[in-house]
């Protein structure tokens, strides 16, 4: 026979201990049929090689496949869909905007530059150069670098607020395989066209 130690408040197994192995380092109580303050049960050795590589538990005393509750299905489901919105999100935040008529990186090390050469306070007029996404260099002044990066801005935000509206049809979804199967790409298109006709 094979004493199974499982978790009371989960009821995830948490180790096995053969009745043919003196364990000398865990307190096994007999009586209260306990290891280390933990409950056990007994099973048969064939019973555990049946089930070798399921995830189990005992519930009510039944040693059994852990089948994971509908709740937390959903409260995964809504997780990883999340995480898919805010990777959609980051893709289009930093594709390249037009400034007139050039298309301008939106990168990181882009925006802090812009922030640096506006931060330094030159007069408006001061002329730097500075290179599209084509790779060719372009005389640009504070003002070009403001606009930019109000564009930006301005960018960044109508990207938030659409994921945030995504997150919130997804949280209040009760359904798990509507949470599923809802197509980030589609519901970034509805709702961009509506920030648009909005703003």
């Amino acid at each position: 026979m094979i004493r199974v130690k499982y978790n009371q408040n989960s009821s995830l197994v948490e180790g096995y201990f053969p009745k043919s192995i003196r364990y000398n380092k865990n307190k096994i109580n007999h009586k209260r049929k306990t290891i280390d303050d933990s409950p056990y049960i007994e099973i048969t050795a064939n019973k555990h090689q049946a089930n070798i590589g399921k995830n189990m538990c005992v519930i009510n005393g039944i040693y059994q496949e852990y089948k994971i509750p509908k709740t937390e299905l959903i409260t995964e489901a809504k997780k990883t869909k999340s995480k898919e919105v805010e990777q959609f999100r980051k893709v289009l935040q930093f594709q390249s905007i037009a400034y007139k008529k050039l298309k301008l990186s939106t990168s990181k090390m882009a925006r802090q530059n812009m922030l640096t050469i506006v931060s330094a306070n030159k007069p408006s007029n001061t002329k730097y150069y500075w290179q599209d996404e084509t790779g060719k260099t372009q005389s640009f002044t504070i003002n070009d670098f403001k606009e930019s990066l109000k564009k930006i801005a301005n960018q960044d935000s109508k990207l938030y607020f659409i994921e945030a509206q995504i997150n919130a049809e997804i949280f209040r979804n009760k359904n798990l395989a509507n949470i599923q199967k809802l197509k980030i790409k589609e519901r970034w298109k509805s709702h961009d066209k509506n920030y648009t006709k909005k703003h």
